[in-house]
């Protein structure tokens, strides 16, 4: 049986780095990004339905990227 749309939830949150001058750095904000979903996982045993990354957000120290991750409880 196919699910509708509304047979299913899907939450999110969203990650960035501190402000700062080291608020642009992809390899920490992948850092903290992996350690994210390592306590979602202990915490809840949720199922990543996706991830996406931005960089479109820029203040007084250039770009501030930041990821959505989607995910379902389990």
């Amino acid at each position: 049986m196919k699910e509708q749309p509304g047979d299913w939830t899907c939450n999110y949150f969203l990650l960035s780095l501190p402000a700062g001058e080291d608020q642009g750095s992809v390899p920490n904000l992948l850092r903290h990004l992996a350690q994210s979903i390592e306590k979602l996982h202990e915490g809840a045993g949720a199922e990543i339905l996706g991830i996406t990354y931005s960089d479109d957000e820029v203040n007084d120290y250039g770009t501030w990227p930041n990821m959505t991750v989607y995910y379902s409880p389990q």
